[in-house]
């Protein structure tokens, strides 16, 4: 028997986060706000675009446990990619690499054909796994090694200026790209665009489906309820509390914590908030 249940909540002017929860997998996609002005698509922005339309393709591909999920990511980057350059095509625009929209994704799918647990993670929207009472975390500290350093960078420049890390924050806006230049690349980080070239750096494996009890995955606008605000002193002790209490009551603790420090100083942080999704199973296979 698999239980599950999921939450996207905005934090941005749109919800560029894409949650869903199924019986046989379950995904989450934190599409990356732009740096650059204007947009291609039709959508709020170009990440939202992304990471909606590569949501919902998925959603229709997954159940096909004969792929595996590698497979239908590609396929699903293919079409996008295609949908992309004809939107530029038609606004006249030039195809440029730094301005691709991309996105986390983070997938888990019950194959209980083979017994396997399967997951595919990519960029740092984490999953977190209860196999035999022990808690596996996969996330990428990579993406977030470069995000520190520019928020270094920041909170020394408002140091320096004698402002707020708020008012900082657009002095790190050229940092900010150049690291985005390095993804996919081995000298930075690895994250999904409609090229799918980071496929590459996926973290693909499966774990025995009997031996998996608990699994929650979320963005890091949730994350960030322990990396960032330290609301909770562990991991685990997040885990817990979300099989223990309302996804609502969780996320209304993180709002109001980022509220009461509208100037970032308190939380060094780029976003007074960002959109926060999750999912969560219980397994029982016996």
């Amino acid at each position: 028997m698999i239980e599950f249940t999921s939450k996207s909540v905005q934090g941005n002017e749109q919800n560029e986060d894409w949650v869903i929860a199924t019986p046989i997998f379950g995904l989450v996609i934190d599409g990356a706000s732009g740096l650059y002005s204007g947009k291609v698509t039709h959508y709020a922005s170009d990440a939202q675009w992304f990471s909606h339309r590569l949501g919902k393709l998925l959603t229709a591909r997954l159940n096909d446990l004969s792929k595996p999920i590698a497979s239908h990511v590609k396929a699903a980057c293919d079409c996008l990619l295609e949908e992309y350059r004809e939107l530029l095509a038609r606004k006249k625009g030039d195809y440029d690499l730094d301005k691709l929209p991309n996105a986390t994704l983070s997938v888990v799918r019950f194959n209980e054909f083979t017994n396997q647990l399967e997951l595919f993670q990519l960029g740092d929207s984490p999953i977190l796994i209860e196999e035999r009472g022990q808690l596996m975390i996969l996330d990428d500290e990579n993406l977030g090694k470069s995000d520190q350093h520019a928020l270094n960078r920041m909170l020394a420049i408002a140091e320096e200026k004698q402002i707020s890390p708020k008012e900082a924050r657009p002095f790190v806006n050229k940092l900010l790209k150049q690291n985005r230049r390095k993804r996919n690349s081995s000298e930075g980080y690895w994250i999904l665009d409609p090229t799918a070239q980071g496929i590459e750096g996926a973290r693909q494996f499966t774990l025995p489906l009997n031996q998996i009890t608990r699994v929650a995955v979320m963005s890091d606008g949730l994350w960030e309820a322990y990396d960032i605000l330290r609301l909770y002193s562990s991991p685990q002790d997040l885990f817990e509390r979300l099989f223990s209490s309302e996804l609502d009551e969780i996320l209304e603790e993180i709002r109001t914590i980022q509220k009461s420090d509208p100037l970032f100083e308190q939380y060094p942080r780029f976003k007074l908030m960002d959109d926060a999704s999750v999912l969560i199973y219980t397994i029982d296979m016996i």
